[in-house]
């Protein structure tokens, strides 16, 4: 179970130079993790394997869901998916688990004794992070913000550990420092910001991104839009998009129309949406 910290960001443009990666890198697997292990004594052919996890040592609670994979001493899977609590009935034997809990990863070999329960509960040192990005215009219908979380420190630290398209995903992460990156599908408006994740505690991050939703004339099939700001930076729209988020400034933008030029220029007030004409 998380507790739960909420706080609120209004944040600044601009992006941290922390990683390059396209992808979310896969989380490096730790070789041990601290856990306690309970043994019971079983009649024969009752043995069993519980395993389990607790975000913090001191923690009374299960975490939620973690995936695991468990297989037997010579490859095969005997399982492989998400529990909170995994109990299974096995042979006496050695077995190898592989578990993820958001980017933190671990991987041990356990033996079930013959006439024995045993009952292993991880130290995941975790917690987790909500993200909430939207605008400062409140009354922007764009599609939600795309949301990037690099280390800052750890065993994955410069790598993009956890993306996500949904406001409000509840995201796991080991305890540590790291970099949150929000940005809107079209235009420049974008931003970021530090958070450190606590063991045992979901942060809620409220986060304001600074800038305005301009509508611009619906083009022709294969026509698109060009902007400018007034540093002279351009950005081309995809054809078929006529939505796009800006930070406030002002701009100029410019289509082809046959052998028309047609150019507009207006101004983006933080907040504030607008629609453009051809007029």
């Amino acid at each position: 179970m998380l507790g739960l910290v909420a706080f609120s960001i209004s944040s600044q443009y601009g992006r941290a130079n922390v990683g390059s990666a396209n992808q979310d890198v896969a989380p490096k697997v730790a070789a041990h993790l601290p856990a306690t292990i309970a043994l019971s004594v079983v009649a024969a052919g009752e043995e069993k394997l519980e395993l389990s996890g607790r975000l913090t040592q001191n923690a009374t609670n299960y975490a939620d869901s973690i995936d695991w994979i468990l297989k037997s001493s010579d490859g095969q899977t005997l399982f492989a998916g998400a529990s909170q609590i995994l109990s299974l009935p096995l042979k006496p034997g050695n077995y190898d688990v592989i578990a993820h809990y958001g980017n933190v990863a671990f991987a041990e070999n356990i033996t079930l004794p013959a006439d024995t329960s045993v009952s292993v509960n991880f130290d995941l040192n975790a917690g987790a992070l909500r993200i909430a990005p939207h605008l400062t215009d409140e009354g922007a219908t764009l599609r939600p913000a795309t949301t990037q979380i690099y280390a800052l420190d750890g065993v994955d630290v410069g790598q993009r550990v956890a993306s996500s398209v949904t406001p409000g995903e509840i995201i796991k992460l080991a305890a540590g420092n790291y970099r949150v990156e929000t940005r809107f599908p079209q235009g420049n408006v974008e931003a970021s910001t530090s958070v450190e994740v606590k063991a045992g505690i979901m942060r809620a991050v409220d986060l304001a991104v600074h800038g305005s939703v301009v509508e611009l004339p619906v083009l022709n099939e294969g026509e698109n839009w060009t902007l400018s700001n007034e540093s002279g930076e351009k950005l081309a729209l995809p054809p078929g998009v006529s939505e796009v988020a800006l930070r406030p400034g002002a701009y100029s933008a410019e289509t082809k129309l046959g052998s028309r030029i047609i150019a507009k220029s207006f101004v983006v007030q933080d907040g504030i949406s607008q629609r453009l004409s051809l007029e």
